[in-house]
């Protein structure tokens, strides 16, 4: 950062009397009013980042939520089709498709 020069200027206040008031040249004050744009830039740009990370980081707990939801139906459907298949009521054809249905992945994905 650069050292700003500072001068003291006498102003007459009021009736009676000066006052001081301080005054940085204007070369000194523009360097300073330059360096304070650039660094609320990067605040905007660290800002707009940290936004967008908690951004995706709500939409990857949303979906977390979703996919533990759908494999909570996804076990309560497999029992379900498990007892029906069991109880003998369904036609051979029927039996083999749920059999086949839930029989576990190469990857394990149903299970």
């Amino acid at each position: 950062m650069s050292e700003v020069k500072r001068v003291v200027v006498l102003w007459p206040v009021g009736p009676v009397g000066f006052g001081n008031q301080e005054a940085v040249l204007a070369a000194d004050f523009d360097a300073a009013q330059s360096e304070l744009a650039a660094l609320r830039e990067e605040l905007d740009r660290r800002d707009s980042a940290a936004m967008a990370y908690d951004l995706k980081r709500d939409m990857q707990d949303d979906l977390q939520q979703r996919l533990t939801a759908a494999e909570q139906r996804n076990r309560t459907l497999e029992i379900l089709l498990r007892r029906a298949s069991n109880y003998g009521g369904l036609t051979p054809e029927w039996h083999d498709a749920v059999q086949a249905a839930l029989k576990p992945t190469e990857s394990g994905a149903s299970e």
